[in-house]
């Protein structure tokens, strides 16, 4: 049997709460989705953030928060952070966040 590996993309870019009530976009909601993922068998967390207003950002504060939470959490797991950005964002803003060394960008 081949090994196989699952990603969880937790937030994901363009969801917003009006379409999926239970997004977790604060850093400890997205700890606590990455925990329920990784109990379930996923190994990588493929990470998006928000604001507080739940819109998609690259601010690499948010994501230190929101990496922090999940390790805090979930120490085991492989974060692999988003460099698709939100929509819009020049390519400057969309890579900052891998000054964070994420284990995959």
């Amino acid at each position: 049997m081949q090994p196989l590996i699952l990603t969880a993309a937790i937030t994901g870019a363009e969801t917003m709460p009006k379409d999926q009530p239970n997004l977790p976009f604060t850093p400890e909601a997205q700890a606590r989705a990455a925990v329920e993922c990784y109990e379930a068998g996923a190994r990588v967390i493929h990470l998006h953030v928000r604001d507080e207003n739940a819109i998609a950002t690259q601010d690499i504060n948010r994501f230190k928060e929101s990496i922090e939470a999940i390790r805090a959490a979930c120490p085991d797991v492989i974060m692999q952070i988003s460099t698709g950005g939100a929509v819009g964002a020049s390519f400057d803003d969309r890579i900052a966040p891998l000054q964070l060394k994420p284990d995959m960008g």
